[in-house]
């Protein structure tokens, strides 16, 4: 039988199946505070470049990756202000699930709240 918990949990899977998502969420983590939509962007265009470049990245972060991210209340998303943050959903995952070789991400967010 599937029920509400099951199908939220079936949500967070299916967001966690991406691997732009999975490095959105890191970087969300990492930072822990609300992120700019273009500062993830030149942070996913840091860790790999992506044909197209700037606007193709940002294209699909609007179209498909934060929608599904919003989704599975892994973040809250501010379309006005361009804005996401982390949702408390997001920070409960074992960290584990958000383990990165990127030193990308912790060499952002450190320069990030050294205020860089």
């Amino acid at each position: 039988m599937v029920n509400d918990s099951t199908d939220k949990w079936d949500a967070v899977f299916s967001a966690l199946a991406n691997e732009y998502r999975r490095r959105t969420l890191r970087y969300l983590l990492a930072t822990r505070s609300r992120v700019m939509v273009t500062e993830l962007r030149d942070h996913l265009l840091d860790i790999e470049e992506a044909a197209g470049g700037k606007q193709a990245v940002e294209s699909l972060l609007y179209h498909v990756h934060l929608p599904k991210l919003a989704d599975a209340d892994l973040i809250t998303w501010d379309r006005g202000e361009r804005t996401i943050r982390g949702t408390t959903r997001a920070h409960a995952l074992p960290a584990a699930m958000f383990a990165s070789t990127d030193q990308t991400v912790e060499e952002t967010a450190t320069r990030k709240r050294a205020g860089d």
